[in-house]
């Protein structure tokens, strides 16, 4: 059982809305919740001096998203669900990006080739 398998079966949303409630559990929901403005989620929560945890936590995030992606809960389509959890990385890789462009990049790329060499 993969991951994103075991992580989905913790999941009985019924809603877009409840999905975002439970992703804000995760973390990154307040971060989206400030406009993936990361400097002022930061400071909003004086989170200054972990600055640095706080960004690889959103791209773990974006990484941790991207397994969800395979596994669709029985109360969607998969369009609908694909479609959430995309946009919701999307966005934090957005927001990761406006702090540092080519570490998110290289994080991204590094996750893509990975997957490439594991498909058969």
């Amino acid at each position: 059982m993969t991951l994103a398998e075991k992580l989905a079966g913790c999941s009985t949303t019924t809603s877009r809305r409840s999905r975002s409630a439970n992703f804000a559990g995760l973390g990154g929901g307040e971060l989206l919740q400030f406009g993936g403005d990361f400097n002022k989620y930061v400071t909003s929560k004086s989170l200054q001096k972990q600055e640095g945890m706080v960004f690889r936590h959103a791209l773990r995030l974006i990484l941790l998203v991207n397994e969800f992606v395979q596994v669709c809960p029985p109360d969607t389509t998969e369009e609908e669900w694909r479609g959430d959890l995309t946009d919701i990385a999307s966005r934090l890789a957005e927001s990761c990006r406006r702090v540092d462009p080519s570490s998110t990049d290289k994080a991204l790329e590094e996750v893509e080739q990975e997957a490439e060499l594991a498909t058969p």
